[in-house]
């Protein structure tokens, strides 16, 4: 089931959902995914006094394993490009949605690193999840450009994520 709430004028509820159903395959599409893009730190504030959101700090994005939930904070992306920060956007999407096959279909691998979790510092991008998860949302963006500038109505074609 794919669920996604998403108020702002960067990308749209229905941009996201046809790149999901576009770019990811069946075992992706089979997992519940629910979404949710803050626009704002207002935005948030108003999910954390209704308890339903907590602090995210300086993060652009993550999964919570134990609601199945992606929160993405498009305000903690420090992009001035449109086009680009779009992007960026969607890869951040392509990768904690990573983070929920990964659960599922990595379990092992997934509550080994999760129990030994670094949120911040230098060991961050050397756990097995991130690396994981980075190296799939780049794979699937490089290699379905086309799709995605087609759905994101981004001209430039030189874009590349390395």
């Amino acid at each position: 089931m794919l669920n996604i709430e998403c108020k702002s004028n960067m990308i749209s509820k229905e941009e996201i959902e046809k790149c999901i159903n576009s770019l990811l395959g069946k075992k992706y599409l089979a997992l519940d995914i629910n979404i949710k893009v803050y626009k704002s730190k207002y935005e948030l504030w108003k999910d954390i006094i209704l308890g339903r959101a907590s602090n995210c700090g300086k993060i652009s994005g993550n999964f919570n394993s134990f609601t199945d939930e992606i929160k993405i904070y498009i305000f903690n992306i420090k992009i001035k490009n449109i086009s680009i920060l779009r992007l960026q956007i969607l890869y951040n999407i392509l990768h904690e949605i990573r983070h929920n096959y990964q659960k599922y279909y990595c379990s092992k691998k997934f509550n080994l690193d999760c129990n030994n979790y670094i949120n911040i510092g230098s060991n961050y991008d050397k756990q097995w999840i991130e690396i994981d998860a980075n190296r799939t949302a780049r794979i699937i963006m490089n290699k379905r450009k086309d799709i995605i500038n087609k759905i994101l109505d981004i001209e430039d074609n030189s874009w590349f994520i390395a």
